[in-house]
């Protein structure tokens, strides 16, 4: 079984893309910058509801072609440590 996870490198081309600072991105969800770091390096998991305001910001019209597939055993061994 696969989940569906927002691809790290996809989020910061994106915010690349549209030209934002992390700095802007951050504050427009109100969460630090280390946040949106962690979530741009794949060190944590986007919520959903921040992933879909940041597609809206960056003018991202296919939320998701933000996601990848994540193989099951990759999910188990992080959840376990």
């Amino acid at each position: 079984m696969r989940t569906m996870v927002v691809a790290p490198s996809k989020l910061k081309e994106a915010r690349e893309s549209a030209g934002i600072s992390q700095r802007d991105a951050s504050a427009h969800l109100d969460v630090t910058e280390r946040s949106l770091r962690a979530w741009e390096k794949g060190e944590s998991r986007i919520p959903a509801d921040h992933a879909a305001s940041l597609a809206r910001l960056y003018g991202v019209d296919d939320l998701w072609s933000l996601f990848t597939h994540e193989p099951e055993a990759a999910r188990a061994s992080t959840a376990h440590g």
